[in-house]
């Protein structure tokens, strides 16, 4: 076909200095890797998209890897892959932001494919060094993509040595890390292996209700719900419950809103959490300590 010699063109369009082009490119390369017809052209483009990964400019490099990203969905050009993923891993510490948090992306993307996660397991303590990254974008992102890892039964073990450090962000200073965490917080609750870590932090759900970003507010809704499923948190959440019930009388009327919704929420999972909601609640309203 005609369109197999252009390939390699359309490959080096990714560092082209127009983004329209770039993306185009990237488009196409992953709409050309569908067909087997092209699997040993777009294989040869992995090469050269190695290379571009070492381009000095850092656009270059964030766009290589969001196009391997795409190429990488494709089962039968995997080796080709694998065989770049050394450069992926030196890029989690690319001076640049984007470029740090676009290979945090990558790797979580290609940890749903069986045949990386070999090489990308022993490499998971490089990955969640970057929750201190200085830029909250790349925490942020860093969160999202070790939750990915921890609910693999595989990687429990592995991930659980960086568990605090995760739940420590959420005091983070930036609102979109603290969503995050507040997210992980919710998901982890599904996975046994975590249950012990989980009961430790659950006692900061409370304040995160207060937070002044609703986004916020509304991912430690989540995370409560997801927690008041599971009977192994009842008595952590039994012990929040007076502190959110105070919040029916905060100053803010965000955080009566919301309060009103979590307690609501924990109302219609039965005599769990229903009778110490109206206990307290009763207790308030009368005056009684």
């Amino acid at each position: 076909m005609a369109i197999k010699r252009f390939v390699p063109r359309i490959t080096d369009m990714v560092k082209d200095g127009t983004k329209v082009v770039r993306s185009a490119a990237m488009t196409t390369l992953g709409a050309i890797g569908e067909h087997a017809v092209f699997y040993d052209d777009i294989s040869r483009s992995v090469s050269r998209l190695e290379g571009l990964l070492k381009a000095k400019s850092r656009v270059v490099r964030l766009h290589s890897i969001e196009a391997l990203g795409q190429l990488a969905a494709h089962a039968a050009i995997e080796d080709s892959i694998k065989k770049v993923l050394p450069r992926i891993f030196s890029l989690l510490k690319d001076e640049d932001k984007d470029v740090r948090a676009a290979a945090t992306i990558a790797l979580g993307d290609l940890w749903q494919r069986a045949a990386f996660r070999d090489d990308i397991q022993p490499h998971i303590p490089r990955i969640s060094e970057l929750l201190r990254d200085s830029h909250c974008e790349v925490r942020s992102v860093t969160l999202r993509t070790l939750t990915k890892l921890t609910l693999d039964d595989v990687l429990a073990d592995s991930t659980k040595s960086c568990i605090h450090q995760i739940f420590t962000l959420l005091k983070d200073e930036d609102s979109k890390v603290r969503e995050a965490a507040t997210a992980v917080l919710g998901d982890l609750s599904q996975h046994a292996a975590f249950y012990d870590d989980i009961q430790t932090y659950i006692s900061r759900i409370p304040e995160l209700l207060r937070d002044s970003r609703w986004k916020v507010q509304s991912a430690t809704l989540q995370a409560l719900t997801n927690l008041t499923h599971n009977a192994v948190f009842g008595d952590s959440i039994r012990r929040c419950i007076p502190q959110i019930v105070a919040f029916l009388e905060d100053k803010d009327e965000n955080v009566r809103r919301v309060a009103t919704i979590a307690l609501d929420d924990l109302s219609q999972h039965g005599p769990v959490f229903h009778a110490p909601w109206w206990t307290t609640l009763t207790s308030r309203c009368s005056g009684i300590p």
